[in-house]
């Protein structure tokens, strides 16, 4: 998105990075239903919310928008070390 975003700004296109933590579905519900663990960490964002988010952003455009505590972390945590987040990652 970044790489796009330079090539198109000459053209005067905007381009919004919209960036939910985890959003609630189907499949965020069924690992929730199949796992012991009471509050998982795929509990997150209603997805008429991220629906909305992004109409706003489209109307009014902005940069960034960092949906949740969780987006806002792993954002911070790979301007530190992209290794850490990628190893965080693969063993979820």
């Amino acid at each position: 998105m970044e790489s796009l975003r330079s090539e198109v700004d000459k053209h005067n296109i905007k381009v919004s990075i919209v960036r939910p933590s985890t959003v609630r579905t189907d499949f965020s519900n069924k690992i929730r239903r199949d796992s012991n663990v009471a509050q998982h960490a795929l509990d997150s964002i209603d997805p008429g919310t991220v629906a909305k988010t992004i109409v706003n952003v489209a109307k009014r455009p902005k940069r960034d928008v960092n949906m949740g505590l969780l987006a806002k972390g792993f954002l911070f945590l790979n301007a530190i070390s992209s290794v850490l987040v990628d190893k965080i990652v693969k063993e979820r």
